[in-house]
């Protein structure tokens, strides 16, 4: 500031100077005009020549005092510029005792902040791995409780389907049974009536021939005659509502029958309907559990790659060796590579075909491959022991003990068709009622030939006796020695709850219960592709880092007031050779 107002004062004398020259200047200027119209007014050579002389001296009197102004400025300037010079030797020795004393303090400043931030990152590390500890425990046991549910919710899904099945195929047996219960008993009482009626009949023969014997007896044998026609229509009156009555019964029990076809076909519907809903809720949790694996496998893999990537350019930038994981380190145990091993085994519905091919083909084709299945498996017969006959006569029997499950339709359209072609198509329905298919035809027909179970319920027993009383001889002779009638139909429920049983079994090996022990190390694996020490090495890592980028933070913020120096010294120094060399020229 003082030399600053020293200049300002140097500036305004200088200018008063001058201001005051300029006016001496004019005046003598002013004088010398004057001359010069009195030089026109003279005539007188003397005259004239003194006034020039007088001219002269004022003209000389102006370059003197020019000149002397001049040298004085030009005085001036020297000494200016030699106090400048010796300002800006002061200046540039300040700035560089300045600038030593910044990167002293810079060092200094730098030095502790290091230490400080070397506590912080410490204190900050044991926080950081405290938190990671506790973040890595709670996550361990949330996905162990998210699995725990899945698993419940998954064996409780499982268990639903399984008492549905049980049930709809128990209510299926017990109507069966019920039924032909029914229509055993009616079977029975409507021989039991034709048989007093046939008592009846043959009492009034008996009295008949006895009143023709004793003719003599009119009055009598009228007498008896009268009470014969009163029992006789009497009889023929109980009959008549016996048969209204069996009539009755009769539509009752068909309306029945017709009532429980449909809920049992409506049972069979619920259940297939339940059967379809559970494959498809099945399906739909393993295609999420495998979207989800596949896609957190995918989000893993991709931080695992990144951070193998990281792993190498910090070995490769502190000039360590660096060895990538091996594939079998990576490799998954999802639901994927599962699926290439596993084999689902399937199995495909019985379909009705056209009665034009339902002939004995059906019989013919299975007897000799579902016997070589069945003898592979250990389930079959001795070889050559089930024939085609056998096996023809068997199915025949059970179609007849089990024609209740017909419906009447069918029986009408299958009139006028071939024993063996009624017995087959009889077969495709029974079959589809059941729920069995075509591969268990060998099977059944075995079971029904190796079934001994002796006759367990005396009531149901009486009234097969009565019916296969009334049947055919040669058939009775004929089926008699397969099988005994009175068997077919607990056989058949053994049968069924056995096919059952194996049918369960092979789906639940179908569907085994996942080891979750291998995909808790995969994803264990994944966790630690990074070791502890590499761990600890980018953590040194980050630390030297961090310092580094502190350091360079502090140099980026002194640049550019550093910078902002050396212009200005740039500049100083491009003057002061300006005015050495104007001095050197001026000298």
């Amino acid at each position: 500031m003082e030399r600053r107002s020293g200049m300002e004062d140097n500036c305004r004398i200088r200018e008063e100077r001058l201001k005051d020259d300029a006016k001496a200047c004019q005046e003598k200027v002013e004088e010398i005009r004057k001359g010069w119209s009195i030089v026109n007014q003279k005539v007188v050579h003397s005259e004239l020549q003194s006034v020039l002389d007088s001219q002269q001296q004022l003209c000389a009197a102006v370059i003197e005092d020019k000149k002397k102004l001049i040298r004085e400025l030009q005085w001036e300037r020297r000494v200016k510029e030699d106090e400048y010079l010796k300002n800006l030797r002061r200046l540039d020795e300040e700035i560089k005792l300045m600038l030593d004393r910044m990167q002293q303090q810079f060092q200094n400043l730098s030095k502790a902040y290091r230490e400080e931030l070397t506590q912080l990152q410490a204190v900050y590390q044991q926080e950081i791995e405290v938190l990671l500890a506790k973040d890595k425990a709670k996550l361990k046991e949330h996905m162990k409780e998210h699995w725990d549910t899945e698993l419940e919710s998954l064996m409780e899904r499982r268990r639903m389907v399984e008492e549905s099945e049980k049930t709809v195929h128990d209510v299926m047996l017990e109507n069966t049974t019920k039924i032909k219960l029914m229509q055993l008993e009616e079977n029975a009482k409507s021989q039991a009536r034709l048989r007093e009626q046939q008592q009846m009949k043959g009492k009034s023969v008996i009295l008949n021939f006895k009143q023709l014997e004793h003719g003599n007896k009119n009055a009598a044998y009228n007498a008896k005659l009268g009470e014969m026609k009163g029992k006789i229509l009497g009889s023929s009156k109980e009959v008549k509502n016996l048969k209204t009555k069996y009539a009755k019964q009769k539509d009752k029990f068909m309306k029945q029958r017709q009532y429980l076809c449909e809920v049992q076909k409506r049972s069979r519907q619920h259940y297939e309907r339940i059967q379809k809903e559970v494959r498809y809720t099945t399906a739909a949790d393993a295609r999420k559990f495998e979207e989800m694996w596949v896609m957190m496998e995918e989000e893993v893999t991709q931080l695992a790659e990144k951070a193998l990537a990281i792993d190498s350019l910090i070995c490769k930038h502190l000039g360590l060796a660096w060895e990538c994981p091996s594939a079998a380190f990576m490799e998954s145990p999802g639901p994927r590579r599962s699926q290439e091993h596993d084999t689902n085994p399937t199995s495909h519905p019985l379909q009705t075909r056209h009665l034009s091919h339902c002939s004995q083909r059906m019989m013919d084709a299975s007897v000799g491959p579902s016997l070589e299945r069945d003898s592979e498996h250990g389930t079959g017969v001795e070889e050559g022991e089930l024939s085609s006959e056998m096996l023809m006569k068997a199915m025949e029997l059970l179609c007849d003990e089990t024609g209740f499950l017909v419906e009447d339709k069918l029986r009408k359209l299958l009139a006028p068709m071939e024993k063996n072609e009624q017995t087959t198509v009889k077969l495709h329905s029974l079959f589809a009622v059941l729920g069995l298919e075509e591969k268990d035809l060998a099977k059944l027909a075995e079971f029904l030939l190796m079934y001994k179970r002796q006759q367990g319920e005396q009531t149901v027993g009486h009234f097969v006796e009565e019916a296969e009383a009334m049947e055919n001889s040669a058939t009775a002779d004929s089926t008699s020695r397969l099988i005994n009638p009175n068997n077919i139909l607990p056989a058949l429920r053994c049968f069924l709850e056995q096919h059952r049983k194996s049918v369960h079994e092979r789906s639940s090996l179908s569907h085994p219960a996942r080891d979750t022990s291998v995909e808790e190390a995969y994803w264990d694996r994944l966790g630690n592709i990074i070791t502890e020490d590499k761990l600890k090495l980018w953590d040194a890592a980050e630390r030297e880092l961090k310092q580094y980028e502190e350091v360079l933070m502090d140099i980026s913020e002194l640049v550019p007031e550093t910078e902002l120096l050396r212009q200005q010294n740039t500049k100083l120094r491009m003057q002061l050779q300006q005015i050495l060399s104007s001095t050197r020229s001026s000298n």
